[in-house]
């Protein structure tokens, strides 16, 4: 059997030709069942949970804190468009990955004064841990277990 160009007008109506311009056939098995609506399936549907936005922010942060310390990310600017949100913010928000441990333990816990708020934690803070403490009003923190 010789291969011949379907496209060239000199094999047009050859045997061959009109040989593949046959039907195809192609069979599938189903296995259809019907469904019935009689008793509803009782699901268990596990929620969510719901953080709050101040324990996702000090997540972006540390995030981000350690795409820059491990060069995936060459400057804040680069950092900024590669989440997508503004240098400023993505600024703001590098700042909460300098948090002292005790602060983040009790934003954990769920441990910390109504005041202490996302906004709040936008403004500067001192890099010194007692600093930080003394300056968000933590006391919960500042006598966490073990903890002078």
């Amino acid at each position: 059997m010789s291969t011949r160009c379907r496209r060239c007008c000199r094999h047009r109506g050859s045997r061959e030709t009109k040989r593949t311009q046959s039907p195809v056939t192609i069979t599938i098995s189903l296995d259809v069942r019907e469904r019935t609506v009689d008793a509803p399936r009782a699901r268990t549907q596990r929620a969510a949970p719901a953080y709050p936005p101040l324990l996702v922010a000090i997540a972006r942060a540390v995030q981000w804190d350690q795409g820059l310390l491990e060069g995936r990310y060459a400057t804040m600017g680069a950092l900024a468009a590669a989440v997508g949100l503004e240098a400023s913010y993505v600024c703001r928000l590098l700042r909460l990955a300098t948090l002292a441990p005790p602060l983040i333990e009790a934003i954990v816990a769920g441990r910390i004064p109504a005041t202490l708020t996302l906004e709040r934690l936008h403004q500067p803070l001192p890099l010194a841990w007692d600093a930080q403490l003394a300056a968000v009003g933590c006391a919960e923190c500042q006598g966490g277990e073990g903890r002078s």
